[in-house]
């Protein structure tokens, strides 16, 4: 008689993942210990997936439909030879030493692996170490797994190649299109030594802007001295090129009013300028005492090189003193000092006699 009692956990595992375990309470309700094996046998297929799990259950009184060798895909009939899941098993310490009227926990794992999905059946034995297996001299108990059906993987789709071709074909022709459209840039024509008429017209040509840049200097007014960008560059259509053409050089009126004649006029000469001067003037400028008393530009003005000055002259003019003189004064010391010439410069007081 087997002094050996045992429990499970649960009596049907569902392997989540393929993988699952149960726990087994056995007893020894001997009076001394024993030594306890437990162990799993009689592995066998139960039945398909059911249509729940993605499989093909069997029909009512018929074997299940079995399907070429290797096929192990969700939602088709088991292989001619379903796995036996007692090679599934691992126990945790499967021989334990129990003392009398203990109860030890065994571990029963599961790992079914590629298994196709279905319900299987295994059995578990507790018995005495000191006993062979085939005495079934303890107790047995049934553990249904059931092992989901593996997902039918989706065919995957036909990718529509006549779509990129044809978004091939459409991006080629916009970058035909932009390159066609896109303004290309324009070299820039030689400027320098023409004149500011020929400089607009090649800018024009060239679809460019001008912006004339003024500048004194000796060379033919009109002629282009200078430009920027240089002859050769690349820019974008109608950019502006600044181009420095030669105008007439100028010069600041000085102030000469108030001058001698001769100084004003040698100074504007130097300058570059020419000296007229007005009829109304009442001297010349290589006179004594002449200066010049107006001037036509005023002073401050810029004119060009050359131009005429026109200058009005006038003699200096001293004022007149006037003498009182006491008694006969004149007779004693002024008019003696004075020559007859000096004389007429003054106005004397009337003295009588």
């Amino acid at each position: 008689m087997s002094h050996i009692e045992m429990t499970l956990s649960s009596s049907r595992l569902k392997l989540a993942k393929g993988t699952g375990a149960v726990t087994a309470s056995v007893t020894n309700t001997a009076a001394k210990p024993q030594r306890i094996v437990l162990r799993a046998f009689g592995g066998r297929f139960v039945s398909p997936a059911k249509p729940g799990d993605g499989g093909v259950p069997a029909e009512a009184g018929k074997a299940p439909v079995r399907a070429p060798a290797g096929s192990h895909r969700a939602g088709l009939p088991l292989p001619d030879e379903p796995p036996d899941p007692t090679k599934w098993v691992t126990i945790d310490e499967n021989l334990r030493s129990i003392a009398a009227g203990a109860t030890e926990q065994y571990t029963v794992s599961f790992d079914s692996k590629d298994a196709p999905g279905g319900t299987y059946s295994v059995k578990l034995n507790a018995y005495s170490a000191d006993e062979p297996p085939e005495a079934n001299s303890g107790p047995v108990l049934s553990l249904e797994l059931a092992v989901p059906a593996k997902p039918v993987e989706p065919k995957p789709n036909k990718f529509p190649w006549w779509i990129a071709a044809v978004a091939a074909v459409l991006v080629v022709a916009v970058a035909v299109v932009a390159f066609l459209l896109w303004p290309r840039k324009t070299e820039v024509p030689l400027l320098t030594g023409g004149t500011l008429e020929q400089a607009q017209q090649a800018l024009a040509e060239a679809n460019l802007g001008m912006k004339p840049d003024p500048v004194e200097a000796p060379d033919t007014p009109g002629t282009v001295l200078s430009q920027d960008p240089q002859a050769g560059e690349k820019v974008e259509p109608e950019s502006i090129v600044t181009v420095g053409f030669a105008v007439e050089q100028t010069v600041e009126m000085p102030n000469v009013v108030g001058s001698p004649a001769g100084a004003a006029r040698s100074g504007l000469l130097d300058t570059g300028l020419a000296v007229n001067f007005d009829g109304a003037s009442n001297c010349t400028f290589n006179q004594p005492n002449c200066s010049v008393i107006g001037q036509l530009p005023e002073a401050g003005t810029r004119i060009p090189i050359g131009s005429t000055v026109l200058l009005t002259l006038g003699l200096d003019t001293l004022p007149t003193p006037t003498f009182t003189v006491p008694g006969n004064i004149c007779e004693i010391i002024f008019c003696e000092t004075l020559g007859p010439i000096d004389l007429d410069r003054f106005r004397l007081p009337d003295f009588g006699g």
